[in-house]
């Protein structure tokens, strides 16, 4: 079963020294917002992980870190 995002939304994959507060920052966002975005328990990432993050971001998202 296909998982669907939010509308205005697009996907970012974590990488190896990503940060919930880094990629909070890279993209503009709150790390609260990232939490309720993406559903989270934890505030934990790990590398390889797909998150949700805001739809004004769609070109940034693109671009490797």
């Amino acid at each position: 079963r296909e998982k669907r995002r939010p509308p205005g939304t697009v996907e970012f994959i974590v990488g190896p020294n990503d940060s919930l507060n880094s990629i909070a920052l890279k993209f503009n966002i709150t790390p609260n917002k990232l939490v309720q975005l993406n559903k989270l328990f934890s505030r934990s990432v790990y590398p390889g992980q797909v998150r949700t993050l805001a739809g004004t971001t769609a070109a940034a998202a693109s671009v490797s870190f």
